[in-house]
């Protein structure tokens, strides 16, 4: 009886010592997983904050050839405009022209009347092809992660 009741003893405190070492095991490898997440963070903010240390490109300074290299249309009716934006409030279409213009683009704002709701659209144009149009979408999707589309103007 003494035998057996050593022997469960014995077993018991094998089992517990071996789910112990699979438990710590498991919180090694989350730590682990939650140092490397901290690594790329820092190295996010590490990023993030070099890019804001930079100083921002003074557009006026930058030749005409070097702000744009598309054609653009002369005659309105002609060529393509990207349209970036569709806005309820003239302030914030503003804000965009704004910003794309220090962004070394030439928007504007036009306005369209829906059902007695006027909207301002914010647009880049006119491209006189459609590859031209093409290109610049695919760079204001590129760096800026725009959702824009191509207009016939």
């Amino acid at each position: 009886m003494r035998y057996s009741y050593l022997i469960l003893v014995l077993v018991l405190s094998l089992s517990l010592v071996i789910a112990c070492s699979q438990k710590q095991d498991e919180a090694d490898r989350i730590e682990q997983e939650m140092l490397a997440a901290e690594q790329d963070s820092a190295a996010a903010d590490s990023a993030a904050a070099d890019l804001a240390a930079t100083p921002p490109v003074d557009v006026a300074a930058v030749p005409a050839e070097e702000t744009s290299s598309y054609a653009t249309t002369t005659d309105e009716g002609e060529g393509f405009a990207i349209q970036i934006a569709s806005c309820e409030s003239v302030e914030y279409a503003e804000h965009l022209v704004e910003l794309y213009a220090g962004r070394g683009y030439e928007p504007y704002i036009t306005e369209y009347d829906l059902d007695g709701q006027l909207y301002y659209r914010v647009r880049l144009g006119g491209m006189a092809t459609l590859a031209d149009a093409k290109a610049v979408k695919d760079d204001l999707v590129d760096r800026y992660s725009v959702k824009c589309w191509i207009d016939r103007l």
